[in-house]
């Protein structure tokens, strides 16, 4: 017998398999930045597409109170469209989204955020200037602690106890508030009110 020796061509094939997960899933509610008196709100959604030739799993919703999602408070698999979380903190903002899932691999997060609030503001504590505090310049600026419940404060200063003799009475974003040139030789008492969705809250001492 004769045996040859050689070589040849080789045609190699390569199987590539490419990942076919659920797309997007579009929020429904809470819309976005929203807020709610609901501390156990329904979160929806509509339905993810799925790959022709796959199969749907599940959603996965998560619900933070961090917009990185490094404190989850809610870690759910969801076989339906909707989900009713777990006793929410009042006064909060929380982050949620939500991907589907197959056999491929999990699909992109939908996200959004929203924020509870069930009661009105507190007082605010009043920082400067300090009660009683003598020689103020005449143009000086009020500060205060922000009011966890408070989205804005309404600011009132007068020259007397009962506010009726008003010297400015604003509201602002922010806890402190540039105010004058005001009256030499003159008391004046100042008050700050938290604001939020439900009205204005009690105003400080």
């Amino acid at each position: 017998d004769y045996l040859g020796t050689g070589t040849g061509n080789y045609t190699i094939f390569l199987k590539l398999v490419v990942p076919l997960p659920p797309s997007l899933p579009i929020l429904v509610s809470p819309a976005n930045n929203s807020l709610t008196t609901d501390y156990t709100p329904t979160f929806n959604w509509n339905n993810s597409t799925v790959p022709a030739g796959t199969t749907f799993d599940h959603y996965q919703l998560q619900v933070a109170t961090d917009a990185a999602f490094a404190s989850i408070g809610s870690d759910v698999s969801v076989a339906d469209t909707s989900y009713q979380t777990i006793a929410l903190e009042n006064c909060r903002t929380y982050y949620w989204r939500v991907r589907g899932k197959n056999a491929s691999g999990a699909g992109p997060y939908a996200s959004r955020n929203f924020r509870v609030t069930r009661a009105i503001s507190g007082a605010p504590v009043l920082l400067l200037p300090a009660n009683g505090s003598l020689n103020v310049e005449e143009v000086t600026t009020l500060s205060w602690q922000a009011e966890g419940c408070a989205f804005q404060y309404r600011v009132e200063l007068a020259k007397d106890s009962l506010f009726t003799q008003m010297v400015t009475d604003q509201t602002v974003s922010v806890t402190s508030l540039a105010v004058g040139p005001l009256d030499g030789n003159t008391d004046h008492y100042w008050r700050v009110r938290g604001i939020n969705n439900l009205g204005q809250g009690t105003p400080s001492a």
